[in-house]
């Protein structure tokens, strides 16, 4: 079985450009990024990339991306997700523990927020 480096952050965007954005603001910030297309390519690319962090769309083909988080949750993998959603997405689908950024984003939110979850917290030894 071929082993794969672990990566920081698996995109979920079936948008080329947007992926494609996104992968390049946090490729240039040092961060190892994967882009996944579509729902279902997004939970295998989990499995074999093991990131640190996933970046989801909400419309996304094969699989919602709130359908990725819940399967996430369900096999109880409980690493860090931000959800990128249209305003037009009622807040009552919105799973309590993901952190969601409305599209179209702020590319300086979105790796503020990247950067916040992935960085180690001041108190860390490792980060001194």
């Amino acid at each position: 079985m071929t082993q794969w480096a672990p990566i920081d952050v698996l995109v979920i965007e079936d948008e080329t450009h947007v992926a494609e954005l996104l992968a390049d603001v946090l490729g240039d910030e040092g961060y190892r990024v994967v882009i996944a297309s579509d729902g279902p390519r997004g939970l295998e690319y989990v499995e074999r990339f093991q990131p640190r962090l996933v970046l989801c769309d909400v419309m996304l083909p094969g699989l919602s991306g709130l359908e990725v988080v819940n399967r996430l949750r369900a096999r109880g993998d409980q690493r860090p997700v931000i959800v990128l959603m249209s305003a037009a997405v009622l807040p009552e689908s919105r799973p309590p523990d993901v952190p969601f950024i409305s599209k179209p984003f702020d590319i300086e939110e979105v790796l503020a927020r990247v950067q916040a979850i992935l960085q180690p917290p001041p108190s860390d030894p490792a980060a001194t």
